[in-house]
């Protein structure tokens, strides 16, 4: 909890007032200024957190002077300094200062009895002189030269009614803090809202990726049918077209696709005498030899037709042979056409 203290007095912010019964002094908390905008003469200025709670200027509320009546009438600048300090209403002390909320909260020794009489019986405003710079239209580096309490038909505190000697919190201190509740709350139903827009926006959206996921995987299977279709077709069509190439066409039977056929079909007719595992060859290969096999079968055999195997297996058509054609040519020129 925070605490004003000197030598003699150490209060807590619970309790605004007290007299000291060694000498009679009156310690009276009060609201002294307020953070926002203030009119000035020369126009309106703002007092903002960062420079009305700077330690440097709550600091320098101690050991000021406290005037009574109003901020002093025998200066220019309505300040206190040593040549008018006995023609003012000086009446006490600050003790020292915290903030409090969006105020600043002093702590006050008052000595004059009559004061402390009307302080204890009546309503009291107070308004701190100060020194500062300005910035921007923001007060900066604010210093206390005094703080000025008054009753409120004398006076106007620029800090507003707020601003003033505490017995119970001010009306407007309440009413600052319900406001920035219901403020706070509104900000809270605003931002609660828009995430439950947000969510059924999130849920519309997940619906029709799911429903686009359907639809892919619907498209994917009718293009699997398609595709088993298309190579049961063809696997068909080779079955019917080797069916002269095999003295038992039911060897074809169990082959699910046109390799299976292709390597059935040199295989049982041992291709190549049969040195060569079919099953081990890729499909370009696996096509190369077949076509030979084809050619080879209906006796039409030719250079063209070699070429043609080597460009199916990517090989440049010059002097030198491929593997594929000498060990056809050898085959044919030992053995003879099968």
């Amino acid at each position: 909890m925070k605490k004003f203290c000197n030598s003699d007095t150490c209060l807590d912010t619970a309790t605004t007032r007290k007299i000291d019964p060694s000498n009679g002094a009156f310690y009276v908390d009060i609201l002294t200024a307020k953070v926002g905008d203030y009119e000035y003469d020369s126009g309106n200025l703002k007092k903002t957190s960062e420079e009305l709670f700077a330690q440097e200027s709550l600091d320098s509320y101690k050991d000021k002077d406290v005037v009574w009546g109003g901020h002093c009438k025998t200066s220019k600048d309505g300040l206190v300094n040593s040549e008018n300090y006995a023609k003012e209403n000086i009446c006490g002390h600050v003790v020292s200062a915290v903030q409090d909320g969006h105020y600043v909260r002093a702590r006050a020794c008052i000595k004059d009895k009559a004061v402390i009489d009307y302080i204890e019986n009546n309503e009291i405003h107070a308004s701190p002189g100060f020194f500062h710079n300005v910035v921007d239209n923001k007060q900066t580096d604010i210093r206390i030269n005094h703080l000025a309490i008054f009753s409120p038909n004398a006076a106007t505190a620029r800090g507003g009614s707020g601003c003033r000697a505490l017995d119970t919190q001010p009306e407007d201190l309440n009413m600052d803090l319900k406001n920035k509740a219901n403020d706070a709350q509104q900000k809270i139903d605003a931002l609660l809202e828009t995430k439950a827009n947000l969510t059924v926006e999130l849920k519309t959206a997940n619906d029709a990726v799911s429903e686009k996921d359907a639809e892919i995987d619907v498209l994917k299977k009718e293009n699997q049918e398609l595709k088993d279709k298309m190579s049961l077709v063809e696997t068909n069509a080779l079955k019917l077209s080797c069916d002269g190439f095999l003295k038992d066409s039911a060897l074809l039977n169990d082959c699910k696709n046109v390799d299976e056929v292709k390597i059935s079909v040199l295989t049982e007719n041992k291709f190549m005498d049969g040195e060569i595992n079919f099953t081990s060859v890729d499909s370009t290969e696996l096509n190369a030899y077949f076509n030979c096999f084809k050619n080879s079968h209906k006796k039409q055999i030719s250079n063209d037709s070699i070429n043609n195997a080597n460009q199916i297996l990517g090989k440049s058509n010059n002097n030198n042979k491929s593997s594929l054609e000498l060990a056809y040519e050898q085959n044919h020129t030992n053995k003879g056409d099968k």
